[in-house]
């Protein structure tokens, strides 16, 4: 790539900003054989090891606006089918806390008052039962 290009050995020896441990042109690369393996062109079996794909080996040109839409689509419909999946799980979460509070005997809703109180920094927090019907007081903690 470096000969086909032309590079020279001045850039070749410009190291990317913010890492010293990569040139510009190697950042570059590994970006390249990223997007290029999203577009379905190259493959890596392991790490270091990069082959053309059989649609890579039959392309004759590649159309680089044409790769980063594609692959920018791609990681937009992975976005959001993680938001999605994100969703879903907050609203089991929800549905599951909303059924053991609905399904809590009084006196372990009751503790549960009491706790949350006491984390919200109320201190002396009491539950006086009564018939039917819980009576919490608490004191705000004054710092």
């Amino acid at each position: 790539m470096v000969e086909i290009a032309g590079l020279s050995d001045d850039q070749l020896k410009v190291i990317h900003k913010g890492r010293v441990d990569q040139t510009e042109v190697e950042y570059r690369l590994a970006w390249s054989r990223t997007y290029l393996k999203k577009y379905g062109l190259l493959e890596n079996s392991t790490r270091g090891v990069w082959a053309l794909t059989p649609a890579g080996s039959r392309i004759e040109h590649v159309d680089e606006k044409e790769v980063l839409r594609v692959v920018r689509s791609q990681l937009k419909a992975s976005h959001n089918a993680e938001e999605v999946e994100e969703a879903a799980i907050v609203a089991g979460w929800r549905e599951q806390l909303l059924d053991t509070i609905l399904n809590m005997s009084p006196a372990a809703f009751e503790r549960l008052s009491q706790r949350v109180l006491r984390e919200s920094g109320f201190t002396q927090v009491e539950v006086t039962g009564r018939s039917g019907m819980a009576v919490l007081t608490a004191k705000a903690l004054c710092a």
